[in-house]
């Protein structure tokens, strides 16, 4: 099953070839599918910089985005946030 088409599903057992992986998402969706690390298997040697060599521009941003969300919606719950936030503002 391609990493992608396994979203969503958890398996007893995983078999990952991380060469065929392109990003930090599919190694992600890849090696996530799995109910448990020892049941995990990687076939082949891969380069752990694509792990580990850092997130490209797009998602940084994204996890930016996410954090500015987080904070705003910390801010609401706790009555915080300033009036002038509204929307997408």
């Amino acid at each position: 099953m391609a990493a992608y088409a396994a979203q969503g599903h958890m398996m007893d057992e995983v078999t990952v070839v991380l060469n065929s992986l392109c990003n930090h998402h599919a190694y992600y969706t890849a090696l996530s599918r799995g109910r448990s690390v020892a049941n995990t298997t990687i076939l082949q040697g891969f380069d752990p910089k694509v792990i580990t060599g850092g997130a490209s521009g797009s998602l940084r941003k994204e996890f930016r985005e996410l954090q500015l969300l987080n904070d705003i919606t910390c801010l609401r719950y706790e009555g915080e946030l300033d009036s002038s936030v509204q929307g997408s503002t």
